[in-house]
């Protein structure tokens, strides 16, 4: 699997981390004097590149990843309710939320549900809460026992944003539990704060991605994994989904995070 941007798309095709050359453009040829003087030909300065977030169309907003990521003791229960489903609505067998954090979400309103009835994605191999994990550093959003397993011992499940949108989706523009956070709701909400947040290197490793009720197992593109072992066994409980994502070993996305 190639190199991925911050933003979640391969090297080389972020308009933002690769952004393309300003064009050359040639300033009009001077005339010549009648004293028979030689033309000459300047060329025009390279308009200035604007920074992202002024005015820098981006055209990748469908393209971007989501990633969830869970505990692979999970997958088994994923594919038996063919998908990803709210934290109310399921049980996991390593749960990696704690029960503040649940209960944060659950008091979060969204719309005329709460944050606690959508699926969180995040927008970045290397979203802020992933990294904690990786780290096996305490957090108050993170179970106690999630600080003993490895993060070899999870998965990545993938898929866009653009596939995404088909659902009912709200986009958070940072952590949904915390009172300073504002979601978008609307089609052209979720946009506006997809493109702020594809914006900010910083604030997209704390951006969410809610997907209201349940998430296809279907829809996901991508199983990302950290190992060998870790592919077989996976592609061993896929035997029991009529859906199977494609299954890559990437490791930097699992590696200890300092």
């Amino acid at each position: 699997m190639p190199d991925e941007c911050i933003h979640g798309l391969e090297a080389g095709l972020c308009d933002l981390c690769y952004p393309k050359p300003a064009p050359v453009v040639e300033a009009p040829v001077a005339s010549s004097s009648r004293s028979g003087s030689t033309r000459t030909a300047t060329r025009a300065r390279p308009a200035q590149r604007r920074t992202a977030g002024v005015g820098t169309p981006d055209h990748k907003v469908g393209e971007q990843r989501i990633y969830h990521f869970t505990h692979i003791d999970n997958l088994a229960g994923i594919i038996e309710h063919d998908g990803l489903v709210a934290s109310g609505r399921a049980t996991p067998v390593v749960d990696a939320s704690s029960a503040d954090n649940r209960s944060k979400r659950s008091e979060r309103s969204l719309g005329d549900s709460t944050v606690a009835d959508y699926v969180p994605f995040f927008l970045s191999p290397n979203a802020a809460v992933w990294s904690i994990i990786r780290s096996q550093k305490a957090d108050p959003r993170l179970s106690a026992e999630i600080r003993h397993h490895s993060a070899s011992e999870f998965v990545i499940l993938v898929s866009t944003v653009k596939v995404a949108a088909t659902m009912h989706v709200a986009v958070a523009d940072g952590d949904p539990s915390k009172p300073p956070t504002s979601f978008g709701i609307t089609p052209e909400d979720n946009d506006r704060v997809l493109r702020k947040l594809r914006a900010d290197d910083e604030a997209i490793l704390a951006g969410e991605v809610l997907v209201h009720e349940r998430f296809p197992f279907e829809q996901l593109a991508l199983i990302g994994v950290a190992n060998d072992r870790a592919r077989d066994l996976v592609k061993d409980i896929l035997q029991a989904a009529a859906h199977e994502p494609k299954v890559s070993v990437y490791p930097p996305w699992f590696a200890k995070a300092e």
